[in-house]
């Protein structure tokens, strides 16, 4: 059978209470080994990682201060990447801190990377992605839906832009990343869902995200301009947007089970359908159900 490295990289997950340990539970069943690139970090994130599996590689890393456009994610993500390879597996498992695998998909998934391991023209695959936002039962429909993450370890892949994928290397840095016209070519289905949680916080948590974010990717603008962004890209038409989401009633991954049930409980909302927000979002950004 193939052998799969997962791997993943972050730092001041703890602060920014994201599910790392969730995500990295939810494919170490596949793995064969796990490499984690950790960056330096002030509230206790290495100890985390170090304390979930002793099959976990750590790596420690000294993030570049490069604040614009969300670089330094492309950067660590190729670091974390090329230390997948040195373990010689041949298929690589990325996840992001904020994304999660059900486990009755795993198979699948294992599967389909058994059926393509030998396909020497295949490089990724892609998920159908469940972008959650606010709560656990609200997906947003208009952010992205498709996204690789296992990859092959053969040297021919990296990531681009922010880190947001791969495709093949030689590309164009900002955003030669595999997307759906590449299936049937260089990538195949996986067959299973990705679970990304990274927009379910409490207001608290969403205001330190949004300090990030401005951080490293309007770091080179002025604070005004900073401000700017954050109020177009998250300010009312964000907050407002719950009420044209749509409810979410199949299950999620094992391994959230608990952070799940400490959410925080958001007021009801009733069927998107019902809702004048949602043919509003509708007309600017179509229909996507």
């Amino acid at each position: 059978m193939p052998s799969v490295c997962g791997f993943t990289y972050g730092k001041n997950l703890v602060r920014l209470n994201y599910p790392i340990v969730e995500s990295i539970r939810s494919i170490l069943p596949i793995c064969d080994e796990f490499v984690f690139l950790c960056g330096k970090s002030e509230d206790g994130t290495r100890d985390l990682i170090q304390s979930i599996d002793p099959r976990i590689q750590i790596h420690d890393s000294e993030w570049v201060p490069i604040t614009a456009g969300g670089e330094v994610f492309r950067i660590e993500g190729n670091k974390s990447l090329q230390l997948a390879e040195k373990t010689k597996c041949d298929w690589g498992m990325f996840l992001f801190a904020d994304e999660v695998i059900h486990e009755k998909e795993l198979p699948t998934l294992r599967a389909t990377m058994d059926e393509y391991a030998s396909t020497p023209g295949v490089k990724a695959l892609m998920h159908r992605v469940l972008q959650f936002s606010f709560d656990y039962q609200s997906i947003d429909t208009w952010m992205f839906r498709k996204v690789c993450r296992p990859m092959k370890l053969d040297g021919t892949v990296e990531f681009y832009g922010d880190g947001c994928g791969p495709g093949l290397k030689g590309g164009h840095p900002k955003h030669d990343y595999f997307n759906k016209e590449q299936l049937g070519n260089y990538v195949r289905w996986a067959n299973t869902r990705l679970f990304h949680y990274g927009w379910v916080k409490s207001p608290e948590e969403l205001a330190t995200k949004f300090e990030w974010i401005k951080e490293l990717y309007w770091g080179q603008q002025n604070k005004q301009q900073q401000e700017s962004n954050l109020k177009r890209r998250f300010g009312p038409a964000f907050t407002s947007k719950y009420y044209a989401l749509k409810n979410y009633r199949d299950t999620h991954p094992a391994t959230m089970a608990a952070r799940i049930a400490a959410h925080p409980q958001i007021d009801p909302r009733r069927n998107r359908w019902f809702s004048p927000r949602f043919y509003w979002e509708c007309l600017n950004h179509g229909l996507k159900l």
